[in-house]
């Protein structure tokens, strides 16, 4: 996720997966990859949690679910770099950020 909005390490966005998301159980082919369901994160201090409108996977996301990419996150993981959003609860200390406000995902977001 791209961290273009945060402020400081402390201002990050939280990607809320909505009902559904597309994670990588294992490394494996993006053909392979199917939709989940998977659990709304709570934000914690320093976070945004998104509604999530729109997102898309790019060529990052798909080198990481073959295993292809230099980082090799702890799995499952959520994939979904680009997408656009819009700020539904604050954690503690957030202040850049309004319950309302567009956003985008940040590169700081947490997995599943």
């Amino acid at each position: 996720m791209f961290d273009c909005l945060a402020a400081g390490p402390q201002d990050r966005v939280n990607v809320r997966r909505n009902h559904e998301s597309l994670a990588t159980q294992r490394f494996c082919r993006t053909s392979a990859l199917q939709l989940g369901e998977a659990p709304d994160p709570i934000p914690a201090a320093g976070e945004a949690l998104l509604r999530v409108m729109f997102a898309g996977l790019n060529p990052a996301d798909r080198y990481l679910s073959e295993g292809q990419y230099p980082a090799k996150p702890p799995l499952p993981h959520i994939l979904g770099r680009d997408g656009i959003g819009i700020v539904e609860k604050l954690g503690a200390g957030v202040t850049q950020f309004k319950i309302g406000d567009k956003a985008k995902p940040s590169c700081a977001a947490r997995s599943a």
